[in-house]
């Protein structure tokens, strides 16, 4: 039997002392260290964390790291971060705060140059040039290009104002837009981009009007109203006069088109059907139609027309059926473009030598070639006016002092 000596009780009574003063020496060491997690600390565990979640490590694995680093749980090291964000935040506010205070003149004032700078750009988006599918209709009476909104009325009334006018800032632009950031006379040019735009719609309003008069005179026939697509009338058509508009304004390539008659055939079923001169001149004959011609069906859509392709072809339109009674007429036309209709074929011929004529001869006209002018300083104005806001968009404070000026 093995007996404890006392001296080896004593022994190990000094070893658990010891062991206890260790665990106590650590405790003591853990409460140290947890009073010295300041607020830099705070702040140094918030960036650490974000800094890794951004690369796409695992939370838990963060705080795993930042509890082993700093001594403390992973719920306290959450609470911990929560802190050092509303801490951040509230120091963020307080910088904000007193910016606005101590500068708040400078900061208003900033905004309102990037209010006008924005202005400028809208602007410069407004002086865009007119399209040539806006100007072939611009007849019409109104127009919205280089930067200026234009109206004439039938009688001739007209008027224009820049397509800025009516936003918020423009008065501003008139007072910091001054030199020496545009030219002396940047806002004489603006003017007359105004002046002149209503001084070109008023031209292509009255030159269309010409063009419907030299058309009704020579032709010897009036503007139909495009009822021919419905029936057999006599008359020019508006593409007689449009086309002749688009040729006086250089709109319009027409070089390779040529003048071609056809017959049309209303059958009692309804629809529409372009043939051949000759298979039109049987029917009035009462011969019927020519079997040696056949038909292809298309839709009746937009008014858009497809001739036929060769002397063997018929066009039907629509519900058009062959096996019915049919109304006859004959079609001039302008490439694509029906421009004059007859009961006669006979009856074209003075049409045609009067588009022909007309044609070769309005591009010339004195108020053709003065329009065309016109459109060509339109260009350059504008482009002048633009370039100059370009410039100055691109600075970051203006002369000058408006009435929203801080």
């Amino acid at each position: 039997m093995h007996r404890h000596s006392p001296a080896s009780d004593g022994d190990n009574l000094v070893t658990e002392m010891s062991k206890l003063r260790r665990l106590s020496k650590l405790d003591y060491e853990k409460t140290r260290m947890s009073k010295k997690v300041t607020r830099r600390d705070r702040a140094a565990m918030l960036s650490f964390y974000d800094e890794k979640m951004a690369k796409g490590d695992k939370r838990d694995d963060i705080l795993l790291r930042l509890s082993a680093k700093y001594g403390k749980s992973e719920r306290q090291i959450e609470r911990y971060i929560q802190q050092a964000r509303k801490e951040r935040q509230e120091v963020q506010e307080g910088q904000v705060g007193r910016v606005l205070v101590t500068d708040d003149r400078h900061r208003a004032l900033t905004l309102h140059f990037e209010a006008v700078k924005k202005t400028m750009g809208v602007w410069v988006e407004k002086l865009r040039l007119p399209s040539d599918e806006e100007l072939r209709d611009a007849w019409k009476g109104n127009l919205n290009g280089w930067g200026v909104i234009a109206k004439v009325t039938p009688d001739g009334h007209g008027s224009a104002r820049p397509a800025m006018e009516k936003h918020l800032f423009y008065d501003s632009l008139q007072h910091h837009l001054v030199p020496p950031l545009v030219e002396e006379g940047f806002w004489n040019e603006v003017g007359e981009l105004n002046s002149l735009v209503l001084s070109f719609l008023s031209g292509v309003v009255d030159i269309r009007k010409d063009l419907c008069q030299a058309a009704e005179r020579q032709s010897g026939f009036g503007i139909n109203s495009g009822a021919w697509e419905k029936e057999p009338v006599t008359g020019i058509t508006g593409d007689f006069v449009q086309t002749l508009y688009e040729h006086a304004l250089g709109l319009t390539d027409f070089s390779g088109w040529t003048h071609s008659t056809w017959a049309a055939l209303w059958p009692m079923t309804g629809g529409l059907i372009i043939t051949q001169t000759g298979e039109g001149l049987r029917l009035i004959q009462r011969r019927g139609l020519d079997p040696s011609i056949q038909e292809t069906y298309w839709p009746l859509t937009g008014g858009s027309f497809m001739l036929p392709r060769h002397s063997r072809e018929r066009i039907a339109y629509g519900d058009a059926r062959l096996d019915s009674m049919f109304r006859v007429a004959f079609l001039l036309c302008f490439g694509m473009k029906v421009i004059a209709t007859a009961l006669l074929l006979e009856q074209l011929v003075l049409p045609g030598e009067a588009h022909r004529a007309i044609m070769a001869d309005c591009a010339s006209w004195q108020s053709a070639t003065s329009l065309v002018q016109t459109r060509q300083r339109l260009d350059s104005l504008s482009h002048e006016v633009r370039t100059a806001l370009e410039s100055a968009v691109c600075e970051t404070s203006f002369p000058g002092k408006c009435t929203r000026c801080p």
